[in-house]
């Protein structure tokens, strides 16, 4: 398990990588897009996956990929960067709000990644997916924040 205690200010009690909501629907759409129609079906299966993205959120403008992980007293979502061979943690942060804050968090299912939403008691939230292989990292962190 990666760890953030240091751009947490605090011991890491939990944390999983995520994406922007949609990436994976995006990377499948440009993929099938390439097979079936070139580089003009890519371009326009982007289109379709970025316009069915859902509702309008809170969520920080982040990039493609980040850490979310919680300490005793705070949620933060943890810039990356690209490593040779895998993403690693910065000591930056995006976003950071206080777990008190928190009013519902909540993970979803799916086959390439699944939905996390988190949501803040002045009703705003943030979304992501979180890559199929980090799903039991990101129930840790579901199950704390509920707790």
């Amino acid at each position: 398990m990666a760890d953030a205690s240091s751009a947490l200010g605090a011991p890491q009690l939990a944390g999983t990588w995520v994406n922007s909501k949609g990436t994976a629907k995006r990377l499948v759409g440009a993929v099938a897009g390439r097979e079936v129609a070139g580089a003009v079906g890519s371009v326009a299966a982007e289109r379709m996956a970025a316009r069915s993205s859902g509702a309008v959120t809170d969520t920080p403008d982040f990039g493609r990929d980040a850490y979310l992980a919680i300490s005793e007293n705070e949620i933060a979502l943890v810039k990356t960067k690209q490593g040779v061979m895998k993403l690693k943690l910065t000591d930056d942060v995006h976003a950071r709000a206080g777990r008190g804050e928190v009013a519902h968090a909540e993970l979803g299912s799916g086959k390439l990644a699944c939905p996390l939403t988190i949501t803040f008691g002045n009703g705003s939230r943030w979304e992501f997916d979180v890559p199929r292989g980090g799903k039991s990292s990101a129930e840790k962190l579901v199950s704390l924040l509920a707790g």
